[in-house]
């Protein structure tokens, strides 16, 4: 099963456990990122209520699907249906904290705050995302009255919380807006898995050493911005440059990609590996010659971080980047990659030609940096 190694909240979860602490999670039914209940959980949900010593309780939801509709009701169950196990169901328990774990939608925070009204116990939110501005940088929401209600809820969410940990410097400044208590808004960055600390040096068949092995691993969605990437591919496929782009993970764009590679004829540049176990990684990492990603262009998306960064500088590979903000800062500022700018798709393709004609000694100094 991909779980539950797949989740960083999870090494936080259980390092709080083993420090002597009783944890509840409340968490949806699982279908990320396929978008489906998973068919193992089906089969045994039993396996799924425990991490360890830690109890799980599954929230029933309406699966995330393949369409914005299906992710919105997928958002709105979760909320709706924790909310009323939370008056119905949890009233006898004993709670001292609640722990909101929010990469995305706010919306989880809603019946966290009920819990919070009925115990009147303290709230803490850790921030991955911003809301509203994540819907409206990813095109995902134009309504200005609809961004409008979601940036009341936000306000109402952030200050009904006690302390809010932010995974990036200047959330501050934005959540800042929304919560007046500046101080108890704390930097929090996220970090790699321990499994990254070492290198793997397993060997695949499929990789092609005759070219710059480019690997990308995580979510592929709005927000990694497929179609520069896809532009950059074919841009350096003209040039007769020979590249391999290696694509781990899945998501809503997955499907387009694959006719977007299939159209443009850039079945040799593009090697789909699907979904892998976090343990398979490493390996991976260890065959490609640099680690890439990319986020959109939107103001939203420069302050992110996203989490794999932390893993790629930990293993102690040449970074590629397509992104801006705080992300390009890190990797500048470390000297462990090359950068180009949000959705410059032709500044990627020059750093790629730079990146193919660098000896081994300037890549192993990227990496040691890193």
């Amino acid at each position: 099963y991909f779980w539950p190694e797949n989740f960083r909240i999870n090494d936080l979860l259980l390092s709080l456990s083993k420090k002597g602490h009783e944890i509840t999670v409340f968490t949806g039914e699982p279908n990320y990122p396929e978008g489906k209940i998973f068919t193992e959980y089906k089969k045994n949900k039993n396996y799924f209520n425990f991490l360890e010593n830690i109890k799980i309780i599954r929230i029933p939801v309406i699966p995330r699907g393949k369409s914005l509709f299906q992710l919105f009701l997928n958002y709105l169950s979760f909320a709706i249906n924790l909310s009323v196990m939370s008056i119905f169901k949890f009233r006898e328990s004993t709670f001292d904290l609640i722990f909101v774990y929010q990469p995305s939608p706010i919306s989880v925070g809603i019946p966290a705050i009920l819990i919070k009204k009925v115990k009147k116990i303290p709230i803490i939110i850790y921030t991955l995302d911003l809301w509203p501005e994540s819907l409206s940088s990813s095109g995902t929401v134009k309504s200005n009255f609809i961004l409008y209600l979601v940036r009341l809820l936000v306000k109402w969410i952030y200050r009904n919380c006690d302390i809010i940990l932010v995974q990036s410097k200047s959330f501050k400044s934005h959540i800042g807006k929304y919560f007046k208590n500046k101080k108890s808004i704390i930097y929090f960055p996220s970090w790699a898995e321990d499994i990254f600390s070492s290198s793997n040096k397993s060997i695949r068949k499929d990789i092609n050493d005759n070219c710059l092995n480019i690997l990308f691993a995580g979510n592929i969605g709005i927000a990694q911005d497929f179609p520069s990437i896809i532009k950059a591919a074919n841009e350096l496929k003209k040039l007769k440059y020979k590249i391999q782009w290696i694509i781990i993970g899945e998501g809503r764009m997955l499907r387009w990609c694959r006719n977007e590679v299939k159209r443009l004829k850039l079945e040799n540049e593009f090697l789909f590996k699907g979904q892998l176990p976090l343990e398979n990684m490493p390996a991976w990492y260890e065959v490609s010659d640099f680690l890439f990603l990319s986020l959109k262009p939107g103001d939203a998306y420069s302050q992110v971080i996203p989490g794999k960064l932390q893993s790629y500088m930990l293993y102690g590979k040449p970074i590629l980047a397509m992104i801006d903000g705080e992300s390009a800062e890190i990797i500048n500022e470390s000297i462990s990659g090359l950068v180009s700018p949000a959705g410059d798709y032709k500044k990627l393709a020059e750093n790629i030609i730079l990146a193919s004609s660098l000896s081994k000694k300037a890549l192993d100094r990227y990496g040691s940096n890193a």
